[in-house]
C-alpha cells in the first residue's frame, strides 16, 4: 500500500474513508491548459477592466470596456478562441451573470 493512497486512509483517525480530493491526473495547466485563455474582469457601475492573459501567465491584452450588457456581449462576440472568466462578485457585478 502506498502512503497517501486511498487504501492508507485510517477511518479512526480521520473520520472519512477516502481522500477530499482525488489526485489529480494529465499534464501541469502550463503544458496542457483546460482554457489557453484566461480573463479577468474588474466591474465598476460604469465601466469593466479586463485583462486577456495566456496559461502561460503573458498578459495579451488588457482595456476597458462601458459596463452594459450590450457592450459586454459585443466584446465578448470578438473572442476567437475558448476563454475562462473570472471577476469578484460586487454590488456592481450581480447583472453580468443575472
Amino acid at each position: 500500500m502506498k502512503k497517501g493512497s486511498p487504501e492508507g486512509y485510517n477511518v479512526a483517525e480521520t473520520g472519512f474513508c477516502e481522500p477530499a480530493q482525488k489526485p489529480q491526473t494529465g499534464e501541469p495547466n502550463e503544458r496542457n491548459p483546460l482554457y489557453r485563455i484566461n480573463i479577468g474582469f474588474d466591474v465598476h457601475k460604469k465601466s469593466i477592466s479586463y485583462w486577456v492573459k495566456a496559461a502561460d501567465g503573458r498578459i495579451l491584452e488588457e482595456g476597458k470596456i462601458r459596463a452594459t450588457h450590450e457592450a459586454l456581449r459585443q466584446w465578448a462576440a470578438k473572442r476567437t478562441e475558448p476563454w475562462h472568466g473570472a471577476m469578484e462578485a460586487t454590488l456592481f457585478s450581480g447583472w453580468i451573470y443575472d
